[in-house]
Formats: structure tokens, C-alpha cells, sequence
């Protein structure tokens, strides 16, 4: 299954692998093609944190900031709303690693999370 859209003249790919479809999936394999731009994606990666994914995988480019980022954004989740002190994804970024590897390594990741992996592209 794959969707496309368009948010802020940005285009965001959505794919999924797994069963099920995987529309909301708990995990996610966000690969990036170009730099994280807090302005430009932090309204993307707010969603994610509102939906409370459990995984959050970053592959490709800036992908160590893009997990930092997504971490921050979790922290002033937590500091704007103390209801949300329970939720505690985890985060990894993957530089030197293949699609295939991270969407391996989420797959193997706890079933208590889904089996789903939800791919978004920017």
C-alpha cells in the first residue's frame, strides 16, 4: 500500500511492510532524502509523537538529527502535557545502514508493538 500527499509544499511518501496494511502503524522507518529543517518537518514528526508510535527509526540523510529531533519533540510533549509521562518510544538512527537493514531491524523490535512498519519518505 502506498499514499502520497502533499503537506507545506513538501512531498511525503507513505509505504507500508507488514501485515495488516500498516495504516498507523506503531513503527516507523522515516527516510530521509534531504536535511532535517525543524520549520519544514517538525509538524510531520509532531504527528508521530501524537499518535504515539513506539519506534521511531531514521535512515539516510541527517539521520542522526532527525532521531534527536523526534526525541526533543517527545521531551516537550512530556513538559507541555505530564499525562504523557508514560510514553517512552524508541528512537534509532541509522546512517550507514540499508532500507532493508532498518526495516529488518524494526521488524525485529517487540510483537507486542505490531508487526507493521510504517515507511515515510521525505
Amino acid at each position: 500500500m502506498s499514499r502520497r500527499f502533499w503537506s507545506r509544499k513538501l512531498s511525503i511518501t507513505h509505504s507500508y511492510e507488514g501485515a495488516g496494511g500498516g495504516v498507523n502503524a506503531p513503527k516507523i522507518m522515516l527516510v530521509a532524502s534531504q536535511p532535517y529543517n525543524a520549520l519544514k518537518f517538525d509538524p510531520l514528526l509532531e504527528s508521530l509523537t501524537e499518535r504515539r508510535v513506539k519506534l521511531f527509526c531514521a535512515v539516510g540523510v541527517d539521520a542522526e538529527r532527525w532521531g534527536e529531533a523526534f526525541d526533543w519533540l517527545v521531551v516537550d510533549l512530556h513538559i507541555r502535557d505530564e499525562s504523557t509521562n508514560d510514553y517512552s518510544p524508541l528512537t534509532s538512527s541509522h546512517h550507514d545502514e540499508s532500507q532493508a537493514e532498518v526495516v529488518e531491524f524494526a521488524n525485529l523490535i517487540s510483537d507486542e508493538f505490531g508487526a507493521e512498519v510504517e515507511i515515510i519518505r521525505v
